[in-house]
């Protein structure tokens, strides 16, 4: 008995002086490789839900395309379920908006009349007439009044020396690529242009409906602007006034690799899908289409 407690307690000791060494090995390297030093003192990044990745604040300024302080306006639901936020920017830390007002989701609750230092990143959709800003899933949400920090990693300090010492970063000018969703053009000819593929289908059924899109099955019915990807797309994401059964034409963009199934988007927002109800505009369309061939 007193020889397995001995063999017990010798494997705790070096099991304790294993971890005493993986423990020193971290505090011996960079801080800035996994944290945010601020004056000197340490900051620890909570780590995100994938348990092994800590996040740097070099991480969170190149991932998102947008870093402001903002007020929050009104609140609101996003696909007629998440939250939504209308945000007034009061300042930008790194990007430039087009508008002072916008429009934010989060994971985490935002709350009226509060301000926030958020980190952004944007997206844009066929089906939605508004940029929207997602908070990072990297990041947090970080409430700050009378230009301090009142919670998280920076609590007590103030924001304007965090937003100054961020723009100090190459990470500030790094953009990201995203893609862009065009809301109009003037005519067929140009949303011919503007796509890669131009199609007659039906949709046969849809998967999923969340009262804004619907995730249609469809066949193919005509091709007026091939592109040889189209073989392996199997769904589209369309509006859910589509219904199953009936014909539209289609003004496509295909994204994604190459050599992989392709997403399928709209090549605009506005104009991108003829419904055969429509008959004076159905007629219009096909017959510009027929006449490319």
């Amino acid at each position: 008995m007193a020889k397995h407690l001995k063999i017990g307690l010798g494997s705790a000791i070096i099991g304790f002086l294993a971890l005493a060494i993986v423990i020193i090995r971290g505090a011996m390297a960079s801080k800035e490789d996994s944290g945010y030093v601020w004056d000197g003192v340490w900051l620890p990044v909570p780590i995100d839900v994938c348990m092994s990745f800590e996040p740097t604040i070099k991480e969170f300024t190149k991932r998102a395309d947008h870093i402001v302080i903002g007020t929050v306006k009104e609140t609101g639901t996003y696909d007629n379920s998440s939250p939504l936020y209308l945000v007034s920017v009061k300042k930008e830390v790194k990007g430039q908006l087009d508008e002072p007002l916008i429009h934010v989701t989060s994971n985490d609750p935002l709350h009226k009349g509060e301000t926030y230092f958020l980190f952004l990143e944007s997206s844009e959709s066929p089906f939605i007439d508004y940029v929207n800003y997602r908070v990072t899933n990297l990041s947090w949400v970080n409430p700050v009044k009378d230009g301090v920090f009142l919670s998280g990693p920076f609590k007590d300090i103030r924001v304007n020396r965090l937003a100054k010492d961020i723009q100090s970063l190459p990470e500030a000018k790094f953009k990201n690529e995203r893609t862009k969703v065009i809301d109009h053009v003037d005519s067929v000819q140009e949303m011919i242009g503007i796509s890669d593929a131009v199609i007659m289908i039906k949709p046969l059924d849809y998967s999923m409906d969340n009262g804004v899109i619907r995730l249609f099955t469809f066949k193919i019915l005509e091709k007026f602007k091939d592109d040889q990807r189209l073989l392996n797309a199997q769904s589209i994401i369309l509006a859910n006034t589509v219904e199953p059964g009936k014909k539209y034409l289609l003004f496509l963009k295909l994204l994604g690799d190459p050599d992989a199934v392709p997403s399928l988007q709209l090549a605009a927002r506005h104009g991108s899908v003829i419904a055969e109800e429509d008959q004076a505009n159905w007629e219009k369309v096909l017959g510009k289409l027929n006449a490319q061939k």
